[in-house]
This record gives C-alpha cells, sequence and structure tokens, in this order.
C-alpha cells in the first residue's frame, strides 16, 4: 500500500493555516503555528530531495537495470524522476513564500518600536511578494509540465492570432520514452520495446472498461 506523503504534508500544511487564521489575534501562537509551517514546509522538501537522490541512485544501479526490472518499471521510475525534477521549484518557492510569511510574522509581534505606518508598509510588501510567489508557483507548474506547456503555449498562440500578431509555426516534439538524461529509452528492435508496449496497449484496454 503507497501512503500519499504529499497529500498528507498538505493536509497538515492546511491545519496549520487554518489555526494561524483561528489564532491570529494571539501573539505567541501565530508565531509558533507559522514557524511550524516553515519548518514542515523545510521538512517535506527535504525529504523529496532526499527521495529524488534514492531514485536516481537506484535507477544507475547496474544491477537494477540488468536483470530484475523490466523496461516497464525502469520507464517508470525514469518518469518518477523526470516528474521530481518538475517540482523541485514549485517545493522550492512554497518553501520561500513560508518563509517569508513568518519573517513577517516575526516583525509583527516582535519588534515593539514599529509604529502603524511601518508595520502597514511591512504587511503590503509582504503581501505583494507572497501574491508575486504564489503567481511563480502557478507559472513554474505550467512551465515544467510538459503537457501543460504545450496547451498554454497553444492558447498563447491562438491570442496572438486574435490580435493579429504574426506567429512562426510551432513544431510539436514527440512524446517518446527516454531516460532521465534524455537519451531514448526504447529501442524498436528490441524484445523489451515489444513488452513495453504490449503492457501499455494491457493498460489502456483496462482504462476503457
Amino acid at each position: 500500500m503507497e501512503i500519499p506523503y504529499i497529500g498528507i504534508t498538505f493536509i497538515i500544511c492546511t491545519v496549520l493555516s487554518a489555526g494561524y487564521m483561528a489564532f491570529q489575534h494571539g501573539v505567541v501562537k501565530t508565531v509558533a503555528v507559522q514557524t511550524s509551517i516553515a519548518t514542515t514546509s523545510f521538512i517535506y522538501i527535504l525529504t523529496f530531495f532526499l527521495l529524488l537522490a534514492y531514485n536516481k541512485k537506484l535507477y544507475r544501479n547496474k544491477s537494477f537495470r540488468r536483470h530484475v526490472h523490466s523496461l516497464t518499471e525502469i520507464y517508470q521510475l525514469s518518469e518518477n524522476i523526470r516528474t521530481g525534477r518538475q517540482l523541485v521549484p514549485v517545493f522550492f518557492l512554497h518553501f520561500i513564500s513560508a518563509i517569508v510569511t513568518t519573517i513577517f510574522a516575526f516583525f509583527l509581534f516582535y519588534v515593539p518600536y514599529w509604529n502603524s505606518y511601518w508595520l502597514s508598509i511591512i504587511e503590503i510588501v509582504t503581501n505583494c511578494v507572497g501574491a508575486i510567489i504564489n503567481f511563480t508557483i502557478q507559472s513554474a507548474i505550467i512551465y515544467f509540465h510538459p503537457l501543460l506547456n504545450r496547451k498554454a503555449t497553444l492558447i498563447f498562440v491562438e491570442c496572438l492570432k486574435l490580435l493579429k500578431i504574426k506567429v512562426t509555426a510551432i513544431e510539436q516534439p514527440v512524446n517518446f520514452p527516454r531516460t532521465i538524461d534524455g537519451a531514448v529509452l526504447i529501442k524498436k528492435t528490441t524484445e523489451e520495446a515489444n513488452e513495453y508496449f504490449r503492457v501499455l496497449h494491457d493498460s489502456w484496454e483496462l482504462t476503457k472498461l
């Protein structure tokens, strides 16, 4: 049974955020909750990098690639690594967002000589930085995800056409299975290739049921 670590982490962060909103008038509680969110963000991004490094080490292990596992399993592991690389900027930006909010909480409650004017300035700057980071997170998800990137590019091209701006034709790359280094994973003349496509065909048939 696979444990949805990312989903559990998301739920924990959501609960902590709700606690922050509920106890926002309590100085100690607010800072404690916000610090917990930043700490949790650091823990999950560290866990993510360790898992990514482990998968890379396992993928490059000759005994793993030689006889023990099939091409389908190797391809699945390579896709996990590629997906992990796509999520690195997103997790990093989430961590930065948590750090910025934590710093604001410390400024708000532990710097008594700030007057209301400077506190308002700090709050505005924090909100602007948070908005920019959140926008960057969504942009990173679209940019580093192949399918979302392709759809976003097509939508952008259509918008340019509506504005009557001349654009050059965009060649869509073929999504052929590749290794984590970008090399072609499947050679068309091997038995493993036939086995891979047979398993892929069977999985498609199961989804139709």
